[in-house]
């Protein structure tokens, strides 16, 4: 997969985890989310392993955040 086409895909993905205004947190994960799923493509990992890893890392300074995402788009495991 080329860059073009990367970033293609992870704009795409991006619409299902929306801004949220006043939400800082929400924020940094669109902003983690871009930048490690790009390094995600290159090492096969799904969309829904990049986006726990996110979530998990930002819920470490912030545990009663509660991220929101298109739960229909990224099936993730409870």
């Amino acid at each position: 997969m080329n860059n073009e086409e990367m970033t293609r895909l992870v704009n795409d993905e991006l619409t299902h985890i929306p801004e949220v205004h006043d939400d800082i947190i929400q924020a940094g994960l669109r902003s983690s989310y871009n930048a490690s799923r790009r390094h995600s493509l290159k090492i096969g990992k799904t969309k829904e392993e990049t986006l726990s890893l996110c979530i998990e890392w930002l819920k470490k300074d912030n545990p009663n955040w509660k991220p929101t995402y298109d739960a229909s788009f990224f099936k993730l495991t409870a």
